[in-house]
């Protein structure tokens, strides 16, 4: 029988709670932190790309404190 590698995809977000003085300290306070590992039922680990903050929610809160 033949064997054939099938690629899967999804997005993965996540939240981190961060108290900070400010939304860009926050953000870097995050990134030092590090963010959740994923590891599929198998042990084996996804290829992921890096973690980023959204530009969408960057916007949104510059807005809101403006």
């Amino acid at each position: 029988m033949a064997k054939f590698k099938i690629p899967m995809e999804a997005v993965v977000s996540s939240w981190l709670t961060i108290e900070a003085d400010t939304l860009e300290e926050a953000i870097e306070e995050a990134y030092m932190e590090g963010v959740p590992g994923l590891m599929h039922l198998d042990h084996s680990y996804p290829d992921v790309s890096e973690w980023e903050v959204p530009e969408w929610f960057i916007k949104e809160n510059e807005e809101a404190s403006n």
